[in-house]
């Protein structure tokens, strides 16, 4: 007696395919949860850092031929410097001074301020701590999508 097992290469295909298409479809969603955590979690002085904040790059790839990727990000151009700080308080941990003048000048509260150098400002992360809460519920939510995505497709 003897049993033969055969694949199906079209139904192997139509898995992968499912796979990426919920994978895809689980960062898109991933997407909006790291975006509005990091949006709660920015300084909101103005409000423009908090609007700056969007997926910057739709989910693409395959998760089955290399990965899939996706891109968040604040397009305010002191982000970087919220996130991370400055000065002593930064990535150099130097004090800032001008480069071509004798002393530097930024609007205050109550007019110009000047000064020879300053200390920095402490950073005030957002973006990184929105990603690191959420990696358990970003893989669950992509995981998610994967399983609708092959129970679509009769696993």
């Amino acid at each position: 007696m003897a049993i033969r097992i055969e694949f199906d290469p079209e139904g192997i295909r139509a898995i992968a395919n499912a796979i990426d298409a919920g994978a895809l479809e689980g960062l898109d969603a991933a997407g909006d949860i790291i975006v509005a955590d990091a949006r709660e979690r920015a300084p909101q002085a103005t409000g423009q850092l908090v609007n700056s904040i969007q997926v910057t790059e739709q989910p693409t790839g395959s998760v089955l031929s290399g990965g899939a990727t996706m891109s968040i990000g604040a397009g305010a151009p002191y982000a970087t410097f919220v996130e991370f700080g400055t000065g002593i308080h930064g990535p150099k941990g130097t004090r800032i001074y001008p480069k071509t003048k004798k002393a530097m000048r930024w609007e205050g509260a109550g007019g110009y301020i000047f000064a020879r150098s300053t200390a920095g400002m402490k950073a005030q992360p957002f973006m990184v701590p929105a990603v690191e809460e959420n990696l358990d519920t970003i893989g669950e939510v992509v995981g998610d999508a994967i399983d609708n995505a092959l129970d679509k497709v009769g696993r």
